[in-house]
């Protein structure tokens, strides 16, 4: 290199440097897309499910080996202690009863139903009588020891929701990774969406775990005349706003909760009661992710099936690489290029 010359990286323009800069970040945005986009093209989304539901398909069947049994309470009779859509993972019964202990059932008047109640009292003969939370009066028989299935040894609230609907899940990720090898590489992640998309809406159509009401109690109400006070339950997973049509302001509660709703009667001879979701601006900001989250992969390929953001960040930074191998080199006069004594200046 003669004397008087400079290359690119010594001393260059500050605009230079900033194109210089902007490019490698481009670039490593492009890198984190194509690895993202790798990871799906080869299954990532479809592994995931399927170990979800190995993972829970085993955890029930080891629950299942060792004398338990899953269970998933399907009325409001117990909230909002146990309340609708709640896991009960019950033991078969051995030791000694207690009152309060939660234990599932055969009443004597309908062997073939099954029950979750509390223990209520236990008489020196040994009989048993139960009771559920919501209930203000305890149940009409009596049982004995034989009659009783398990008792509990735990409860997960919302878990049942899963618990109902893992057959379908698991039939739906066995057919969605079984016929994938067959599916164009192409066309896998339309495939891959699709699937996830049915997934996620079918179940919540079918068992519509997000706003539920069950009514528990119905009494007059005796500050107004022909007026009647309904005891209603929240069975659902977001916060509910419960009113009666003509009657008080909306009584606001979270899921499993119980609320007591005053209004004049309808023509069924009960107040008319109407609930809506009550969320924060936040709250509705979050549940707008969750129930668009399947769309976001057909929000993310919009166009001709390449996502535009890969297909900018890859166009700036093709044009910001000939850019730098454009660049003109920046030469600088001989004056400013320091010069050792005793030496002359070069040719």
């Amino acid at each position: 290199m003669r004397a008087g010359t400079l290359s690119p990286s010594h001393h260059a323009p500050r605009h230079f440097l900033r194109h210089h800069r902007c490019l490698d970040v481009v670039a490593g945005v492009d890198r984190v897309l194509a690895r993202g986009r790798g990871a799906l093209k080869h299954g990532a989304l479809s592994l995931i499910a399927l170990t979800a539901v190995l993972l829970a398909v085993g955890a029930v069947a080891a629950w299942d080996l060792t004398g338990g049994k899953l269970l998933v309470m399907e009325t409001a009779s117990m909230c909002p202690k146990v309340c609708v859509g709640a896991m009960l993972a019950e033991r078969p019964v051995r030791g000694p009863l207690h009152v309060g202990e939660l234990i599932t059932f055969h009443p004597p008047s309908t062997l073939k139903e099954t029950y979750t109640h509390e223990i209520w009292r236990i008489f020196p003969n040994g009989m048993v009588q139960t009771k559920g939370v919501a209930n203000p009066n305890h149940d009409p028989w009596l049982i004995t020891r034989s009659d009783i299935v398990g008792k509990a040894a735990f409860t997960v609230w919302g878990l049942g929701w899963v618990l109902k609907v893992l057959p379908f899940l698991a039939i739906g990720v066995a057919l969605w990774v079984s016929a994938r090898r067959w599916i164009a590489e192409k066309r896998r992640w339309e495939w891959d969406r699709t699937w996830m998309t049915a997934l996620w809406v079918l179940p919540m159509w079918s068992v519509r775990p997000l706003v539920q009401v069950a009514v528990t109690g119905l009494a007059p109400d005796p500050a107004h005349v022909h007026w009647s006070i309904e005891t209603v339950v929240n069975t659902g997973i977001l916060p509910v706003a419960f009113s009666a049509r003509g009657g008080q302001s909306p009584a606001r509660v979270g899921a499993t909760g119980v609320a007591s709703v005053a209004g004049p009667p309808s023509r069924y001879g009960a107040p008319l009661l109407h609930e809506a979701v009550s969320l924060p601006w936040w709250g509705w900001a979050v549940l707008g992710i969750v129930v668009l989250s399947p769309m976001a992969g057909y929000l993310w390929h919009l166009g001709d099936g390449e996502s535009g953001g890969r297909r900018s960040a890859r166009s700036l930074a093709s044009r910001y690489r000939l850019a730098r191998e454009r660049a003109p080199v920046h030469r600088v006069s001989s004056e400013h290029v320091a010069v050792p004594a005793g030496q002359g200046r070069a040719a």
